[in-house]
């Protein structure tokens, strides 16, 4: 017997209250989905070939609420054996600067790859509101310049299935910080508004050395829309300082992902769990400020400012509920508690930050996602677009 071409009444009823809810955001999804297709297509293109110098060269752009929209260029080459490199540098109207180089040599077909990478950062107007899970929303902003670099050797052919070794270099400069370009010169640094005694490393620049291992194993029905699986990822990596400090830490993060269809594969439950923490070891001096699990990016609060919360240990929780809203967008609502601590016998859940919201998802690529979401707090309500996130 063919199958119906209508819905059954139980499928209906469930979707029924989501069409007449959302209906909205399956607007707002269409219009998404052209609007990916036309960044796709005039700025994540790959650079034009340039024949004579065996390139690829192009323009490259950036926007976020602390650096401004920033432009620059992309340069892009590729030689035998999976050999490919990229470079981006980009300047904003705020005076941020930053240089991406990424070199690697993989091969689909073999386990074993090698990746190069360097950078540097110069962030004049870095926010930072205090130490700890109760900071005092007053925002203040310093001086954070780093370069790095460092090489990685990883064995799997699969992102998801694979484990790495890394070897890298920090330096970390910090000084009074500036807004640059036309931002609100009134923001107070944070060298005037905190002692050395109240956040460690606050006047103080740091160079260490780092190594360690990592890996990624998952077992997912899906790698660009799992809707049924697990994820697990890790790493540690040992720093110890190459100035004349002594600083000597671990630096480790663990995540978990599990993913669940609700009757169907259009539906899914999500749920997302990070740890990370830093621990001194020995008589190493304190680990300065900068170098602690801080709530921005991958981890970020969705309800609270970036970097709105800094401490030795960081704990996430995030659960949401998926649908496709229109072809490959998804739309999503989700509850999420985060929190950050001095140590692990430190964290209450009645002390937890909560944040409510919800956005839509769509894959950009094989490993990255892009999210549009706005997150909800007793503090806050934040607009927040990411395009280098793969949950």
């Amino acid at each position: 017997m063919a199958a119906p071409d209508h819905e059954r009444t139980a499928e209906t009823v469930l979707r029924t209250p989501f069409r007449l809810v959302f209906f909205p955001v399956r607007m707002v999804a269409r219009g998404t989905e052209k609007f990916v297709g036309f960044a796709s297509h005039y700025v994540a293109k790959p650079p034009e070939r340039i024949e004579w110098i065996g390139l690829r060269i192009g323009p490259a752009f950036g926007v976020s609420g602390t650096s401004g929209p920033a432009a620059g260029v992309s340069i892009q080459g590729h030689g035998g054996l999976g050999a490919r490199s990229n470079l981006v540098a980009t300047w904003s109207t705020k005076d941020t600067r930053k240089i991406r180089f990424h070199a690697a040599v993989t091969d689909r077909r073999m386990p074993l790859g090698v990746d190069v990478n360097a950078a540097y950062d110069y962030l004049p107007n870095r926010r930072f509101y205090g130490m700890g899970n109760e900071a005092p929303y007053t925002k203040t902003i310093f001086l954070r310049r780093e370069n790095s670099g460092g090489l990685g050797v990883h064995y799997g052919a699969d992102p998801y299935r694979r484990v790495y070794g890394v070897l890298g270099i920090s330096d970390v400069n910090v000084g009074p910080g500036y807004t640059g370009g036309l931002g609100n010169s009134s923001v107070p640094r944070a060298q005037d508004v905190f002692g050395p005694g109240e956040v460690p490393g606050l006047e103080t620049n740091t160079k260490v050395i780092g190594y360690g291992a990592g890996g990624d194993l998952a077992s997912t029905d899906s790698r660009t829309d799992p809707t049924l699986g697990v994820h697990l990822r890790g790493r540690v990596l040992r720093n110890q300082s190459i100035d004349s400090h002594d600083l000597d830490y671990f630096d480790w993060a663990g995540e978990a992902r599990v993913y669940m269809p609700v009757f169907a594969k259009r539906r899914v439950i999500a749920l997302r769990y990070v740890y990370k923490g830093v621990d001194q070891v020995g008589d190493s001096e304190e680990i300065p400020f900068y170098r602690m699990p801080t709530s921005a990016n991958e981890v970020r609060f969705s309800g609270f400012r970036g970097n709105r919360f800094v401490d030795h240990q960081l704990m996430l929780a995030h659960a949401e509920y998926r649908w496709i809203a229109w072809r490959r967008v998804w739309a999503d609502i989700f509850l999420q508690y985060g929190e950050v601590a001095p140590y692990a016998e430190a964290f209450k859940a009645t002390e937890a930050h909560r944040s409510i919201g919800g956005g839509l998802r769509t894959r950009l690529s094989a490993s990255t996602s892009a999210r549009l979401e706005i997150g909800h707090s007793n503090e806050d309500t934040i607009v927040y677009l990411d395009l280098k996130g793969d949950f």
